[in-house]
């Protein structure tokens, strides 16, 4: 990936001023600098992010209409209400090195990128064998062949490649009702067996419109409980955008620097075909927009630039 193409992010509003502005700063601090700048009025419009070519629309929220939408769900995580969770004072560090055989489970084209980018952006730099496994198409939200090639160009950003990727549709995502049968838990003990893996991670999102993500975690992780040929497994959840965990709802980290951050929005805009759609949920911002707020403010309370972000279940 080379960084130096992201010298310039250009931002126009809608009555099309245009500020250019140096990717040393974040997009949230992009946006400020613009609304710092403008009219009252001005501040209410949307603003066009324009990177090599690539543009999309980006929203201005401040802080309490954030909180009163989808990153900041209210709803208590049906798996971490059940259990008891243990505040852990500094967060462990995910080391990349010590794994291998490594399976990213992603219930949409997208989600990898949103909540792992940072996992497998470094893999792929260390040669490690990791392979992404979409379990859903995304056809709801998309034409499949086209999220397919967007997937696979956002993941060439990170220094990946089409062998490090699995597409594939879940059983329960083909049917009309779309409800979980044994077929989807034998598919899921057949990928297992598949890909042999050590380490696997998992989307512990939940409230998605249709609720794809919660059908695919609650799949795994029946599997990955109750059957004991896959005991061995590590586990780690971890957030794509749909549910903003609580301080005690992930132990782990993997922080990431300014050149990565550029690395994930750059990937994050190949999935053109989801920058607007109309399962976007009550939060107006692009995923991205959303995710790399997240990464920065949790980033910051643990004492780095920007972070995803992990729950180890074993």
């Amino acid at each position: 990936m080379d960084s130096n193409k992201l010298d310039k992010i250009t931002v126009t509003t809608k009555n099309n001023v245009t500020t250019t502005l140096n990717t040393s700063n974040t997009i949230s601090d992009m946006i400020e600098t613009i609304v710092n700048n403008s009219d009252k009025q001005e501040v209410t419009k949307d603003y066009l992010l324009t990177i090599n070519g690539k543009s999309t629309t980006l929203k201005y929220l401040n802080i309490s209409e954030i909180k009163d939408n989808d990153s900041f769900n209210s709803i208590p995580h049906p798996y971490f209400s059940n259990i008891k969770k243990e505040k852990v004072d500094k967060k462990n560090i995910i080391d990349v090195t010590t794994m291998d055989d490594i399976v990213v489970y992603s219930p949409h084209p997208d989600d990898e990128i949103l909540g792992t980018c940072t996992l497998l952006h470094t893999c792929f730099k260390l040669n490690k064998n990791i392979k992404v496994v979409y379990l859903t198409s995304g056809k709801t939200a998309g034409d499949p062949t086209l999220r397919q090639k967007e997937a696979t160009l956002g993941i060439k950003e990170l220094g990946g490649n089409e062998s490090h990727l699995f597409f594939t549709d879940m059983p329960f995502y083909s049917s009309e009702e779309r409800s979980i049968t044994d077929k989807d838990y034998e598919y899921i003990k057949e990928l297992f067996r598949k890909y042999n893996s050590k380490y696997v991670f998992i989307c512990a999102d939940m409230f998605d419109p249709h609720r794809t993500h919660k059908k695919c975690f609650d799949c795994l992780f029946k599997v990955l409980n109750e059957d004991k040929e896959f005991e061995n497994i590590q586990v780690f959840f971890y957030y794509s955008t749909w549910y903003w965990p609580e301080e005690d709802e992930y132990n782990y980290i993997m922080p990431y620097n300014f050149e990565i951050y550029k690395c994930k929005i750059k990937a994050m805009l190949e999935h053109s075909s989801q920058m607007l759609t109309n399962f976007m949920g009550n939060d107006p911002r692009p995923f991205y927009q959303r995710a790399s707020f997240r990464d920065s403010k949790l980033g910051i309370k643990n004492g780095h630039d920007f972070c995803e972000i992990f729950y180890k279940w074993r």
